[in-house]
């Protein structure tokens, strides 16, 4: 085939797969071989994005150094090292014939392409650089090619992959290179967030960390989080060891930050990355907007108040989110216990983990020794003025400057101006309430859960 280039050129190589409806390829399916394989594709993976989590759990089982992920208007671009030689055979019959793989990793991404393949019709196409010697991997409409360059490189000790996989057919990707317009792009991204922020290795999506433990659910209408702090478990575990992730490590300087409502952790204690422990706590303020309105003045007012939520155990198998579970305390102080799970037995899929007694037994004693975390944490709350949040800045800011600029009476313009200040006045009051409310609620917690009150230290 002679081919090459990188993303750009895998792009045109993918088009050209649905332009031709076929490929010059070796043909290894039979008919009734793609048959089969498509049912056991199908059987793979509940939900059509899944299979980018199967690419990130074989990342992370083969100790890649970091995966990096990006979305264009044509394609989903994955590159990884693994670091060993590939067998090529041996991949290319785990994809035609679901044989098992024997090296780490390379299951995961079989399962990953024979379900883009054949379960959704979607042609993809890797490219294997192992030393000087370069290889080709394509699938379109069930049948897979390979090309082995040759001579092979003797000396070659990794394979760098380079996946590019079209979206489903009538599909699109991202419009001008910024918004995500098809269904396969937006849950592709949506499944990345809820699921694999734990990652244990650097995780990139367009450029931006992933494996930071930000928030991982969604929250609906009024609610909001203030992301307050992480800590490293350090109990005696009968389960394998959690390592503190280095997307974190960008958020080092984000220790007693001036933003209460940043999307960085608020606090963080000093943990070299990499380093290891029983698991990862991972603190969180759930409150909500409650707007009342007076029966005197017939104004409205709007109060930011604590929202009662449900801390948990959360599984993490190969970097990605297996199984969740309420501990049975609820508190305005959300903490998610992180528990490595990749000893565990899954489901067919290697996606679902049942969470077990000894899980639960183990979250609550992570979060029974989390006392020295949160009296640190609530110094910096009572030491901490609240500002408003960068909505409230941008809603203030354009106010005055909107004003300002109008070919209107200089009365209308200081109005405006007022207006604006007041806005932002009422908002800094909102949030310094709603700081110490959380520093309160800080202190009830670890009274209440945990081995030591932060008050009586």
């Amino acid at each position: 085939m002679g081919l090459s280039g990188g993303q750009g050129g895998l792009e045109n190589l993918i088009l050209s797969f649905e332009e031709a409806g076929q490929l010059d390829s070796q043909g290894v399916f039979t008919l009734a071989g793609k048959r089969a394989a498509g049912k056991l594709a199908r059987s793979l993976l509940p939900e059509p994005a899944d299979w980018i989590l199967k690419v990130v759990q074989s990342a992370c089982r083969a100790k890649a150094s970091e995966l990096r992920i990006v979305q264009t208007g044509k394609a989903t671009h994955m590159t990884f090292s693994l670091p060993f030689q590939l067998d090529l055979r041996a991949f290319e019959l785990s994809l035609t014939q679901a044989q098992v793989a024997a090296q780490p990793g390379v299951e995961e991404l079989a399962t990953a392409l024979r379900v883009l393949g054949l379960a959704q019709d979607r042609p993809w196409v890797a490219r294997v650089t192992q030393g000087k010697a370069i290889h080709w991997i394509l699938a379109n409409h069930g049948e897979v090619s390979l090309e082995i360059a040759a001579p092979l490189d003797p000396e070659a000790t990794t394979s760098d992959l380079l996946l590019g996989i079209a979206y489903p057919p009538g599909q699109v990707g991202k419009l001008g290179g910024l918004v995500r317009f098809g269904a396969a792009i937006q849950t592709e991204h949506e499944v990345l967030l809820a699921r694999a922020r734990a990652c244990p290795i650097p995780l990139f999506l367009d450029g931006t960390r992933l494996d930071d433990l930000a928030r991982a659910d969604s929250l609906a209408g009024i609610e909001s989080e203030a992301f307050l702090a992480v800590a490293l478990g350090m109990t005696s575990s009968e389960f394998p060891p959690v390592s503190w992730p280095e997307g974190l490590s960008t958020s080092q300087n984000s220790k007693f930050r001036d933003r209460f409502l940043d999307p960085r952790p608020f606090f963080l204690p000093d943990i070299v990355p990499g380093t290891a422990g029983s698991s990862l706590l991972r603190v969180a303020f759930r409150f909500q907007k409650e707007s009342r309105t007076s029966q005197t003045s017939r104004t409205g007012t709007t109060r930011l108040r604590p929202l009662v939520t449900a801390s948990r155990v959360v599984l993490v198998r190969h970097g990605v989110v297996v199984g969740r579970r309420n501990l049975g305390i609820s508190a305005p102080i959300a903490v998610d216990v992180y528990i490595n799970a990749d000893h565990m037995a899954a489901n067919l899929t290697g996606l679902e983990v049942e969470v077990q007694p000894l899980h639960i037994e183990q979250a609550r004693r992570e979060i029974e020794t989390l006392a020295p975390c949160l009296r640190e944490l609530r110094q910096a709350l009572e030491g901490h003025r609240g500002r408003p949040s960068r909505l409230d800045w941008a809603l203030g800011a354009g106010l005055g400057f909107g004003t300002a600029v109008l070919l209107v009476p200089w009365t209308i313009k200081l109005l405006g101006l007022g207006v604006a200040a007041i806005h932002l006045r009422v908002a800094s009051q909102q949030y310094r309430g709603l700081v110490a409310e959380c520093a309160e609620e800080v202190a009830n917690f670890s009274a209440r859960y945990c081995e030591v009150d932060p008050r009586s230290a």
